[in-house]
This record gives structure tokens, sequence and C-alpha cells, in this order.
């Protein structure tokens, strides 16, 4: 396993860029230009916006389309109904507003006013209070949680989340598990205490299990995988098993076509529902069946899919999947030993399960945006919606152990991951230095408690930058092998705290020597003399990096709307039973025929039924 690459994949849709050999708008040479950032929805606004409240701040996102327009008008309601609107602003709707600036229904002075207001009166709201309405408005508003916050969370605590371990708050299980549940036994043992296992311990006999007719060629090969989720964090996870074997079959209609198709970049820098590399990445190795859920007909291809499907994996918003026919009660129904995997960002249960939102609204509710920037600033969050990359990880464990579970009692069984509670776990250190110690993590820009000089210095060429990290005296002594300056700092630095306490000194050293350097050279020899160095690469950049050509981390796959492609390959590769992309992800029903047959099971007399009722669009 790489965790370079593992780091790649949680870009998430950065390596569609890389495929086409670009940068992101604003994450390359014209990354220091004003106005060069990402998703500008007008002049000086940017999305997502991340403002303050009155007790710390809040991340909203503006986007087009139903979810987004209903999110802003509700906040513009809730605005006006406090009286902090102006009186020639109100009474209109909001939600309409990205619409009614081009068509000239709306000018942007008013627009601005409008918007400046709104955020001025959520400065004088807390995050409890703003959480509450967004809960209630379906506002795509959520506040930036720190670890005091996360503490007293009402939704986790609905949850039962926090496990007490030997009288410590932890985390607790990153996912529910109906019928193998997740247990903290006991805490982590200390030096040495259970020394006396070695006097009795005895080697227990090895169990292989082989599956009747020989050995697999993938891991997942014969199981059978019901993608009925959209967007990111469920198809992630089937994406997983597709590539490691299983038969995936996806459904997805013409006339709710999933969001992840209208994401750039597009093959040729031309939308198109069909030609956007993140679905096309995301859904690797699936068959994709055009099927509307709005024809009452579509029963009959949801009821055969659940009697076929081993794993059913659905991330709609709670209620959503029983409405549609594929909840939990209705496959179990029809497959007594089938594993469903239900995640949406709160979880299945609690106040606020079902809340709504995106991952940079989960990103603000687990607590990565609050700690993450510079100190004198606002919060910089994480790249895109960090919750929607990292959570599927997660979800993926519990489904091999479910399945796992299967096949050892023959039980199927559902489980729930909340993509925020399974991502509070890569912050766990810093939630226990809460909860122990009292401290908080202030926002702490590049610095580091554990190295130093801990940074990024810019180095010859437009925005090209070297990252340093200087932990141990072996690793400060191979520094000044390699830059002059530092040993003229003297020879009393080899400790972290004398270090940190020449911290600005030690960084103006770096930065005038990086000014001359290129950048890769730099890190190349940096590393042969045992620094941690390396450069700070771009997606355009990742194609050529050597250590992923070296691990064939790039895959090309055949598409049938963009030709043969470039995509993300494997983060972990098993020596036995490798990853095998068949195809890029599908064209929008683009295995319809084949799959209702082929996998499915219909003959061609009920396909055309179906056809003619309006199912198969």
């Amino acid at each position: 396993t790489s965790m370079q690459a593992a780091v790649v994949w949680a870009l998430l849709f950065v390596t569609g860029y890389a495929a086409f050999g670009k940068d992101p708008p604003g994450f390359g040479d014209d990354r220091g230009e004003a106005g060069r950032r990402p998703l500008e929805i007008m002049p000086g606004l940017r999305n997502p916006v991340i403002e303050p409240c009155k007790d710390g701040h809040v991340v909203m996102t503006l986007v087009l389309g139903a979810q987004g327009n209903h999110g802003f008008g509700e906040a513009m309601k809730w605005t006006e109904e406090a009286g902090a609107l102006d009186v020639d602003l109100a009474g209109r709707d909001w939600s309409t507003w990205l619409e009614d600036l081009p068509a000239g229904k709306l000018s942007v002075e008013d627009a601005a006013r409008g918007l400046g207001q709104m955020l001025e009166f959520l400065s004088t709201q807390t995050k409890a209070q703003i959480q509450e309405q967004s809960v209630a408005r379906k506002m795509l508003i959520a506040p930036a949680y720190t670890a005091g916050d996360l503490y007293g969370d009402p939704q986790l605590d609905a949850r039962d989340f926090w496990q007490d371990v030997d009288g410590t708050l932890h985390p607790g299980p990153f996912a529910l598990l109906s019928r193998a549940p997740i247990r903290y036994r006991a805490p982590a043992p200390t030096l040495g205490s259970d020394q006396q296992l070695l006097d009795s311990l005895e080697r227990r006999p090895q169990v292989v299990v082989r599956e009747p007719g020989g050995e697999r060629r993938s891991i997942f090969e014969g199981l059978h995988v019901a993608d009925l989720g959209w967007i990111a964090a469920g198809p992630l996870i089937t994406k997983d098993l597709a590539n490691l074997g299983a038969t995936v079959v996806s459904l997805e209609s013409e006339s709710r076509v999933d969001t992840l198709r209208f994401i750039p970049p597009w093959k040729d820098d031309v939308p198109h529902v069909d030609g956007g590399h993140p679905f096309a990445n995301m859904n690797q190795s699936k068959y994709g069946i055009a099927c509307n859920h709005a024809v009452p007909e579509s029963a009959i291809v949801v009821e055969r899919i659940l009697e076929w499907a081993d794993v059913v994996v659905e991330n709609f918003t709670p209620g959503t999947a029983e409405r549609m026919g594929f909840g939990w009660e209705q496959v179990r129904a029809r497959r007594p030993d089938a594993v469903m995997l239900s995640t949406c960002m709160r979880g299945q249960t609690g106040p606020e399960a079902k809340h709504t939102g995106f991952g940079i609204q989960g990103g603000a509710l687990a607590g990565f945006i609050a700690c993450t920037g510079w100190p004198d600033r606002a919060p910089q969050p994480p790249w895109g919606a960090y919750t929607d990359f990292i959570a599927p990880r997660y979800g993926m464990a519990a489904l091999g152990a479910a399945l796992l579970h299967r096949d050892r009692t023959g039980e199927g069984q559902h489980i729930d991951v909340s993509q925020i509670e399974a991502s509070i776990h890569m912050l766990e250190p810093m939630l226990l230095d809460y909860h122990v110690n009292g401290r908080s993590l202030e926002r702490p820009g590049l610095l580091s408690e554990r190295a130093c000089p801990h940074g990024t210095f810019a180095t010859q060429g437009n925005e090209r930058y070297l990252a340093i990290a200087i932990e141990t005296a072996a690793q400060w002594q191979g520094l000044g092998d390699v830059v002059g300056g530092v040993r003229a700092l003297g020879a009393d630095l080899d400790s972290l705290s004398a270090r940190t306490a020449r911290r600005d000194e030690i960084d103006g050293v770096l930065r005038s020597w990086a000014a001359e350097q290129d950048g890769a050279q730099a890190a190349q020899e940096l590393r042969a003399a045992g620094v941690p160095a390396y450069v700070v690469l771009r997606a355009s950049d990742l194609r050529s990096d050597p250590q992923l050509v070296a691990r064939d981390f790039f895959v090309d796959l055949d598409h049938a709307h963009m030709g043969r492609t470039c995509f993300d390959g494997a983060v972990t590769i098993f020596s036995q039973t490798p990853m095998r992309p068949t195809h890029a992800g599908p064209t929008l029903g683009q295995h319809t025929w084949e799959a209702l047959r082929d996998v499915l099971g219909f003959d061609e007399d009920e396909i055309t039924n179906l056809a003619a009722a309006g199912v198969l669009s």
C-alpha cells in the first residue's frame, strides 16, 4: 500500500486534470494571480463561502441546481424573518438568484447587497443556532466545529458515538453493523503489560478457507453488487468492489442524472453528460443501466436486482431508499443473506439524520475546517468534499467484515456509515488532546509540533515549491550537508526544542537557499542526505512523478465517449489477486440491454415491455 497513492486518491477529481495534462483553474502557473481561484460565482464571491459567525466560522455552498437554490433561498428567508434584510430586497424569491442575475431580473449590486446582509446576519448567530436552522430549513450552511463542539454535538450524543475507554472518551465505531458490531473491549496495552503471554501463548493452526472450484483470480470474484447510490460516497465503495472482481450494476436515469456527471474536467473542455472524467473515474468496471424510478414499472427492475444482489450500497438521505423500493427491510425480505450499506452525512438515526449537504459541510461538521489554515485568517478547508473522499475507505472495511461474517454464519446485515463519524477518526489525536489535556488546536498554518523546520519553500519557476520536514538530529545534520547556510546557524540545534526557538531564523535561511534551486533536483539531493523532502506536485505533474510511474498507478481504460483515457489505478497491490479494472465508468445507460439480459436474467420480451413503459430512460 502506497500512502502517496492513497493521498492522490483522496484528491478525487484532481486526477481528472492530471489525466488531461492540466491543472485545476487557479492551481497552476496562475495560482498567484488575482481572481484566478476556482468557482467564482460573481466578482469577489467564491464557492464555498467561509465567513465568521458569533462564536467561530461557517461554510456555505452556493451552487446551481435545486438543492443549492433552495438552501440559499431559505437562508435569505431566515435573514428576512429576522428583520436583517433591506425592505426593497424583501419579499422576492431568492432561490432563483443565480438564474436571475444573467437574465437581468436581479442586479449585481442588489445581489451583493442581499448576500452581504445575509452574511452580516449570520455573524450575529452562534454555531448552534445556525446548525439548528440549517437542519430545519435544509440550508447548505454548516458551522466549522472545533474539538469542543464535537464533544458537545447533539447528533453524536444521540447516536452514542463517544465511547468511554478506561475513563477517556474516544470516537466510537466508524460504522454501525447490525449483526456484528464493533466493540471497544479494552484500552491500549501499557508497555509490557502482557509479557506473560510469551510463556503461555500457543500457536494456533492456520485455517484456510477455499471457494469450491479453485482459487479466485480476484478478491471479490462472484460477488453481485447493486450500486444504488450517486455522486461519490457510495460509488467509490462499489468502484473498489468492481475493480477487485465483483459484478457491479448501477442504476441511473436520464430524468435524474447523477450530479457527478456535471463536475469537470471534461474531455476536450466540452461539457457533456458522458464526457466528465470524475464520473468515469469513480465508476470503473461497472455496468450502467438506465432506470427511471418515476415510472411505476421500474419496481420490476428494482425487485430483480435485489433478488440478484449479495451487496446493496446506497448513499441517499435516510428515507429515500425506502421510497424508491430498496430500503433495508425491502432488501432483506428478498435476500435474508444480503449485506446492505447505507452511508449519508449524519447517519441513519438521530435528530439530524436527514440533514442534507455536500462534503464541504461534512468537513465542517467533522472538525476538519476549523483547524485548517493560518491563525490570522479565516479557515482554509481541505480540498473539496473531503469527507466524501475518506469515509468510503472506512465503509469498504466495514463491508469486508460483514461479508466475512456472512461467509461464516450465513447472516446478512445492515451497515450504517455516517460519513462524518467515520471521518472524525482522522482527527482522533486532536480530539483526545482536547478531552484529556484541555488543548484546542488553533489553525497552525504549516507549523508542526513534531518537526522544525516544517513547511514549503518557494523554488525556481513560477509558483513552484519544495516541502521539507525535520524531526531528528540526523535529519538536521543531513540538511546541513546540503544547505550551507544551515551550518552557519551553529552546532546547538540538534534538538527539536532548540530549532523551534529559532524557527523564523531557520526558515529564512531555507527560503533564501530554495529560491535559487530547481525544486525536483533539490528534493532529490535532500532525500539522498536522509532529509524528508519532496517537490510540491501539481495535478499536471502526477503522471510523470517517478514513484507513481514506477508503481503503474495510472491506467489507460476504454470509455465509450472519451475513448482510451487515463484513470486512477491501485493504491494497494495484491500479490495474488490484483486489481483488474475492465473499463471506465459507463456512459448514461450504456449497458442497459446487455446487463438486463445477461446479468439480471430478463428475456427480450420483458426488456421490450420495460422500454415501452418508459422505464429504460
